[in-house]
């Protein structure tokens, strides 16, 4: 009996698990995401979601106005919004590897302050 309590505990912890696994989409494949984009010392321009980091390409089709611009004013400005990226083939640096993104859209979100 214990043995089965035991067995369906596993089963109950080890789905949740499968369950978020994430997936990396293609390179070419573009998609919708929020997040906030912002300037890191070590990696260059960042776009943060909840479930993955991507980095931004340095093309500048890669990187709206509407994102671009409050940035310019203020390196340490985060930018919230709605994007539609693109994926690009990977980079490498010391840290592993970054994932590369082209914004091609965005829609900036108010932040409640």
């Amino acid at each position: 009996m214990m043995q089965k309590q035991l067995f369906c505990l596993f089963l109950m912890l080890a789905v949740p698990a499968q369950a978020q696994i994430r997936t990396i989409p293609d390179v070419g494949e573009c998609f919708d995401v929020r997040g906030k984009v912002y300037l890191s010392a070590n990696s260059g321009v960042v776009l943060d979601t909840d479930t993955e980091r991507y980095f931004l390409d340095s093309r500048n089709d890669c990187f709206p106005e509407i994102v671009q611009r409050p940035m310019t004013i203020n390196f340490r400005a985060i930018v919230w919004g709605a994007y539609n990226v693109c994926r690009e083939p990977d980079n490498w640096n010391q840290f592993g590897t970054m994932h590369m993104v082209c914004i091609k859209s965005a829609t900036i979100l108010p932040v409640p302050r």
